[in-house]
């Protein structure tokens, strides 16, 4: 495998040999940082490092999107995270992956599991919002931590609440409201 200091000629002057599937360059002053060149022509930077007894290599980019100096620069920075033990492939692969539908629901179900909370109904709609839950709870302080819990994993975006009354609880609201307005005056007068 050559060696050699990683520059925009040395770059453009790799190629791959007919019959092999790649030609690697590799810096000679960072360990770990090459180039690969392909029988297509397009060259990728790469970082390579041991971790947990395997050799790992990783991506950095193409050359021509990004400049042998960009490339040095990211891959200091993949070494560096490696070096501290952790594992900069599964970082990008759990950076990349979106949490599908039913996990979401999965967690909002299972924060109506609790013994304070309970679901009544869960309906998938179509429109603004993407699913409706029926729930119940002891009072708003509770399920206001389940909608927050539920909004502070990144899961669930976008809630829109509304308390529900029986007839029975509306009632006494209204008895209520009528001996509070004898007494309310409104600002300004």
């Amino acid at each position: 495998m050559p060696k050699g200091r990683i520059s925009k000629r040395t770059v453009d002057a790799l190629t791959c040999p007919a019959g092999r599937d790649r030609e690697f360059l590799w810096d000679n002053a960072i360990a770990g940082f090459g180039v690969a060149a392909f029988p297509s022509g397009k060259k990728v930077y790469v970082v390579q490092y041991r971790q947990d007894g395997r050799s790992r290599r990783s991506n950095i980019g193409e050359h021509g999107r990004l400049t042998p100096e960009q490339a040095r620069s990211e891959a200091k920075k993949l070494l560096g995270v490696a070096e501290s033990g952790s594992d900069p492939i599964a970082d990008r692969k759990a950076a990349r992956e979106v949490r599908t539908f039913g996990s979401v629901a999965d967690d909002f179900l299972s924060l109506h599991i609790a013994t304070k909370r309970k679901l009544l109904a869960l309906y998938f709609t179509f429109g603004e919002y993407d699913f409706l839950s029926l729930s119940e709870a002891p009072n708003e302080e509770v399920m206001a931590s389940a909608l927050i819990a539920g909004a502070a994993s990144g899961g669930i975006s976008h809630l829109r609440t509304s308390v529900a009354m029986t007839s029975k609880d509306a009632m006494k609201a209204f008895k209520s409201a009528g001996s509070l307005s004898k007494s309310f005056k409104p600002p300004g007068r």
